[in-house]
């Protein structure tokens, strides 16, 4: 008799808990596939994000959004208002840092993503010449997704060994290392492609 109530206790106990968890939707989800970071005029951040809308009933499937805020997290409150869904950051593949503000300090934005628990460490970290804006703004007649475009050129050149890899998690180990220098490929916009 101990036992089986035991049993009926554990059961609803399972029963109860399963539904406990948070539901993510795809189709209520913007899923991110690219980020780019500048800076504004007025000395605040400019972000963009690259990302893919899973709505049979939407006319693009791939939506540009920017916004700007002091700080990353407040560029993707920002976005999330201008936004008929949630942006959700767990398909980032290539972050894009305009080498303006690259020159200034990037630190606090690589580690911003390190934190964030949503975003893989396999994340492709580059250095633009010019603004990241510019370039994940611009309409590519061969390609419809720049953020994945961008993620598949570089990983191919990584695999190929023509780039040294720049993943968050190596970029982050490499500033921590002694005696080593983090590194980035350095790309830009030439006419409809991108250079390396």
């Amino acid at each position: 008799m101990k036992r089986l109530r035991l049993l009926v206790y554990y059961l609803v106990m399972v029963v109860l808990l399963n539904g406990c968890g948070e539901q993510h939707v795809l189709e209520k989800l913007g899923l991110a596939v690219a980020v780019g970071y500048d800076l504004s005029k007025d000395g605040k951040l400019l972000g963009t994000t690259v990302f893919y809308q899973i709505d049979p009933e939407a006319r693009e499937l791939v939506t540009v959004i920017s916004g700007t805020a002091h700080t990353s997290k407040g560029l993707t409150v920002s976005q999330n208002r201008e936004s008929s869904k949630k942006i959700a950051g767990g398909q980032i593949r290539v972050v894009v840092y305009h080498d303006e503000l690259a020159r200034k300090g990037i630190l606090s934005l690589v580690e911003n993503l390190t934190r964030d628990a949503s975003i893989g460490s396999n994340v492709y970290l580059t250095v633009a010449k010019g603004r990241a804006y510019d370039i994940l703004t611009h309409r590519y007649p061969e390609n419809s997704n720049i953020g994945i475009y961008l993620y598949q050129a570089i990983r191919q050149n990584v695999e190929a060994e023509n780039m040294i890899s720049s993943k968050l998690h190596e970029f982050m180990k490499d500033y921590y290392a002694i005696g080593k220098d983090p590194v980035m490929p350095y790309i830009e916009r030439v006419k409809n492609e991108i250079a390396y």
